[in-house]
């Protein structure tokens, strides 16, 4: 009877020793998805912040593509205004 007390004893024991291992893993446990859903938040907002700046980067070369071209048309409208301005005067000069 003896024997039976103590290895029941000992079952319990290790009975309160599983139960706490348990719940010390459980609590890692959340602790890892915890982790795991601020990781996945930072990476979501770092996505959206990516996302944010490619937006800007095109906005910016768009503009800069049309300024380029802004400028490009307003060369070349002065330098057809000039080469005008040049023929009108050479005939101004050869009529006299």
């Amino acid at each position: 009877m003896r024997e039976l007390e103590a290895e029941l004893e000992g079952e319990q024991h290790r009975h309160v020793d599983t139960q706490k291992s348990v719940r010390k893993q459980d609590r890692r446990l959340q602790e890892v998805i915890l982790q795991l859903d601020e990781g996945q938040k930072s990476q979501d907002r770092l996505k959206d912040m990516i996302d944010k700046l490619q937006q800007k980067n095109k906005q910016y070369k768009r503009q800069v593509e049309e300024a380029v071209s802004s400028r490009s048309n307003f060369i070349s409208s002065f330098v057809r205004h000039s080469y005008i301005r040049s023929v009108v005067q050479a005939d101004l000069l050869l009529s006299y």
